[in-house]
């Protein structure tokens, strides 16, 4: 196939012809209506019948640590870059442990449905409740039933389970489904009057389930990209539901958050406790060995006694004391450590060590544990991840043994030194009695053991005050809103998408129809393919055209007709020039209307006085016969030019309109059918017979058979003048056309011309007349 530039590119694809666009697509128009009315109506279809989507959307605050503590915003700032974590924060919203407890908390696993529409729409606020603590297995299948409210009561059925049962009243404490022990209670806030006559369904799930569900629906992302705000969004067909997904999921968030916290706080307790006992032990020894040694030696305070030097000392000993409860705080912490090495739990935060760097790593630990209990809830125990977090786990552990030992040696040089301090000091009371001075030692103690028991004090009222003003790590920005517009279907956005599909379809579909159509439809395909042959006439289509009319023909075709044998005179010189003209009327292929052109153009030329003679040379096919009403077997062409030459021709000649008999003679095809008409058509016998018939007329009009089909009309065009080569609109092929230059291409002196038979304007042009012929060849 010749692929060629549809036509209404007049001079390339730049060049568009929007009029004969335009025309083409007029033909189609009640596709195209059809089409886009069929496209609204979908889209109708489907904004009444599918779900309504609506958003809920919340946002929050990450705090950072000093500012959920109780230190201002504004001091956080000043402290430098922002410690929080968003993206390590964002696994936690969506993790499927807060997942199920918020479906726990706001029994999202049961879910209903109306049924008084046209489709089955899930519904947040029923009239009703399921009562009970609804616990499914995590495969097990969803349990499903209908409810319907009738004026005595529920009526509960299931056809899969084979259960119907009605209950008078509007409340059933246990429903007869086996597996779980459910019931059904009317809200005392719904009036029954309005319900009754409506069908719910209710679904169970479980909770797993639930969980992997409230997941797809819930996203959560940064609301900047340096920004501490995240935006959780949730989608639902039904508003409220929405919200509530969204503000459960916070609050389970926030007491998931106060409860990690509270057991750090617990844990300081606990360890601070433990110590209370042990100390009070050794206060009691302490005071009780004191008291003894005083009373057996007879001793008394000592502050008269060389006041001047017993500040220096004092000094050296209250130093020594706090260097001591660090030491005793750190071998607690260090006990703590060592006594279940390969164990992961949190240790107490804060117990009093005076070591920032020290109480960072503790901190940093805590968190670690924390996550890792949070991430093992999650997997299972062979997870890469756990595995790996275990590992760092471990590896801080190690590291903070080794920071708490490397304090513990920084405290005891440092004690070692203010011994030394203190030996130099001591040297003025080596007159003191030896008693005196173990009886400082005893006190000294004894002060140690005070200090070290007040502050484990002070530390376990602030952890338990903690543990009473405990804040979450996060600031509600705005609680969850969901829009009064649904997020999908967008009314908007369904009625252009089918408005285009409407119209674009249909008119794409015809234009790669015109694309890759090969058909010729006007005078304008046929000079855009042979520029060099000119078209002489168009012949319209004229429906219901009644043939015989003869000269008196003044229907539109007929006038055609006349235009184009007055073009064709002008062409060939037929009126200028003296002598008779003979032309080859052929077509590409079979049913393009060269007989009916043939006879029609004789009948014109004949009118006007022309004496022409029509031969039948269509051996394989004869046509025109057909047109003047007589036998098939009348003698023609063939009978002469095998056997007819003595006689000569004038007995193979007829006039069959006696109109015309003067001007118009007819040399139909012939009796004789012949197998090898090519043969025949290359003797020299049909040259010599137009020879001779050249003296008797002024025009010669030979009916041929078409070009693609048999070689006859090559061997027949050296004798002729011209060739008139009839196209048919909408059926000729443009590969057709260019296969009609072989004629051409044979001989020089031939002048070849178009006719285009067929041609409808209306659907070219989308101009409207009744022009047509109905024919077949």
């Amino acid at each position: 196939m010749d692929n060629e530039v549809p036509s209404f590119f007049s001079q390339g694809p730049e060049k568009i012809d929007f009029k004969k666009l335009f025309g083409r697509f007029r033909v189609y128009w009640p596709w195209i209506v059809g089409s886009l009315v069929l496209s609204l109506f979908g889209g109708f279809c489907y904004l009444n019948y599918v779900d309504v989507v609506y958003n809920a959307s919340a946002k929050i605050r990450l705090l950072e640590k000093d500012e959920s503590e109780g230190i201002g915003e504004d001091v956080v700032k000043l402290l430098g870059k922002s410690s929080v974590n968003v993206e390590n924060e964002i696994p936690a919203f969506t993790s499927l442990r807060l997942a199920q407890q918020t479906v726990k908390s706001g029994r999202f696993h049961v879910r209903y449905f109306d049924l008084g529409g046209f489709k089955e729409r899930e519904v947040y606020d029923a009239p009703f409740r399921v009562l009970g603590d609804v616990a499914l297995d995590r495969f097990a299948k969803p349990v499903s039933f209908l409810v319907n409210i009738s004026e005595k009561g529920f009526t509960i059925s299931n056809d899969d389970l084979g259960l119907y049962k009605e209950y008078e009243g509007f409340k059933v404490s246990k429903l007869p489904i086996q597996g779980i022990e459910i019931g059904l209670e009317m809200k005392s806030s719904v009036p029954v009057k309005e319900v009754i006559g409506t069908e719910f369904k209710v679904i169970i799930q479980s909770i797993e389930q639930a969980a992997i569900a409230l997941n797809k629906k819930i996203l959560v992302t940064k609301d900047g990209e340096r920004s501490n705000v995240l935006a959780i969004d949730a989608e639902s067909t039904d508003r409220r539901h929405a919200e509530r997904m969204v503000d459960g999921l916070i609050e389970e968030y926030v007491k998931d958050n106060i409860k990690d916290k509270k057991r750090v706080l617990e844990q300081t307790i606990r360890f601070i406790d433990e110590r209370f006992l042990y100390l009070a032990k050794e206060l009691d020894s302490i005071e009780t060995g004191k008291a003894d040694y005083k009373s057996d030696n007879e001793l008394f305070t000592l502050e008269s006694y060389a006041a001047t030097n017993l500040q220096d000392k004092r000094e050296g000993e209250l130093k020594e004391e706090l260097i001591d409860q660090q030491l005793a705080l750190v071998q607690l912490l260090l006990d703590e450590l060592q006594q279940a090495p390969d164990s992961i739990r949190v240790l107490p935060a804060d117990i009093g060590i005076e070591s920032g760097g020290l109480l960072n790593r503790l901190q940093e630990y805590n968190s670690a544990v924390l996550e890792y209990e949070r991430l093992a809830s999650i997997v299972s125990e062979n997870n890469p991840t756990l595995s790996v977090e275990k590992n760092s786990i471990q590896i801080m552990r190690k590291a903070l043994v080794q920071a708490v030992e490397s304090f513990q040696e920084q405290l005891e040089l440092t004690r070692s030194n203010n011994r030394k301090k203190e030996e130099r000091v001591g040297m003025a009371f080596e007159s003191l009695p030896e008693k005196e001075q173990l009886l400082r030692e005893i006190e000294r103690q004894q002060g140690l053991k005070e200090s070290l028991y007040l502050i484990l004090l002070q530390k376990r009222e602030e952890a338990a005050l903690g543990i009473a003003t405990l804040t979450p790590n996060i600031k509600i920005i705005d609680k969850a809103i969901a829009g009064m517009v649904p997020v999908s279907p967008i009314g908007s956005r369904v009625w252009a998408v089918c408005l285009i599909m409407g119209l674009f379809f249909p008119i794409g579909i015809v234009f790669i129809g015109f694309v890759i159509d090969d058909k010729v439809y006007d005078k304008e395909d046929l000079e855009r393919l042979s520029p060099e042959i000119p078209t002489v006439g168009e012949i319209p289509f004229v429906k219901n055209y009644t043939y015989g009319q003869g000269v008196n023909d003044r229907s539109a075709l007929g006038e055609a007709f006349r235009v184009m044998s007055a073009n064709l005179s002008y062409a060939i010189g037929l009126n200028q020039n003296p002598g008779c003209r003979a032309m080859l009327i052929t077509s590409s292929i079979q049913g393009e209307g060269k007989s009916f052109a043939a006879v029609q153009l004789a009948i014109s030329y004949a009118g006007l006085g022309k004496k022409v003679l029509l031969i039948g040379a269509d051996v394989r096919n004869p046509q025109l016969h057909n047109y003047f009403n007589v036998d098939k077997k009348e003698k023609g062409l063939t009978d002469y030019l095998l056997d007819g030459q003595e006689d000569g021709y004038q007995g193979y000649i007829q006039q069959p309109t006696p109109e015309l008999k003067d001007n118009l003679s007819v040399m139909f095809t012939g009796e004789k059918s012949i197998l090898n008409t090519a043969t025949l058509f290359s003797q020299t016998k049909f040259h010599e017979l137009i020879g001779t018939l050249r003296s008797a007329y002024d025009l010669i009009i030979v009916d041929s058979a078409p070009t693609m089909l048999v070689s006859d009309t090559l061997y027949l065009a050296k004798s002729m003048d011209h060739v008139l080569h009839i196209v048919r609109s909408g059926y000729t092929t443009k590969p057709a056309v260019k296969h009609s230059l072989a004629i051409k291409k044979q001989s020089e002196k031939i002048t070849m011309y178009y006719a285009l038979n067929g041609s409808s304007k209306s659907m070219k042009y989308g101009y409207a007349n009744n022009y047509g012929y109905g024919y077949g060849y």
